[in-house]
């Protein structure tokens, strides 16, 4: 996942797999609901989180669900006797939806759901969209992560393209295995 994220974020900060812990996806709102997100990390030496919703197919509730959930999160990791402290810091959530649909991902942004303000605008984005349709078969195929091949085995329709793919990627991971030793 750290290698992944590098990749995909190409941030300045550089995640280790070292530290980073899967950390809580259940919640409890204000309301008494309970939701719960597909995954969230947690950098243990950061206010920093890293959000994972899987998407097979566009969601309208996206956006919505993404800022529920980044909120919930930040709640979590929020030391409340601190927040009135002039330099105290709340938790940084990045939210991610990695999709792997077929179909565009053509989900309006959280702004243009809602109700519209004339004069009022806002410029927040709620996600970073991982789209696995970006990549090419083989951009998929032939790259080092495992997620990047769930990416792929994920968008495939066809049973004997999937099959195809996985003796590619078992061909691959023995070739990787004989090397080692």
């Amino acid at each position: 996942t750290a290698e992944f994220l590098n990749k995909e974020l190409n941030l300045v900060y550089k995640f280790k797999a070292n530290n980073m812990q899967q950390y809580n996806k259940e919640y409890i709102t204000n309301m008494f609901e309970k939701i719960e997100s597909d995954i969230v990390y947690k950098v243990e030496e950061k206010k920093l989180y890293v959000l994972i919703e899987h998407q097979s197919s566009p969601d309208r509730s996206m956006p919505y669900r993404m800022e529920k959930y980044r909120i919930e999160i930040m709640d979590n990791g929020l030391e409340k006797r601190k927040m009135r402290l002039v330099d105290y810091k709340y938790p940084r959530v990045i939210p991610i939806v990695l999709y792997t649909g077929i179909r565009k991902w053509n989900v309006p942004e959280l702004e243009d759901l809602q109700y519209k303000v004339e004069g009022y605008e806002e410029n927040n984005k709620y996600y970073i969209l991982i789209d696995a349709n970006k990549y090419t078969r083989e951009e998929l195929l032939h790259d080092n992560l495992i997620i990047t091949k769930a990416m792929l085995l994920d968008r495939e329709e066809d049973i004997n393209d999937i099959k195809k793919d996985l003796d590619i990627i078992i061909d691959k991971e023995k070739i990787k295995k004989s090397t080692r030793y």
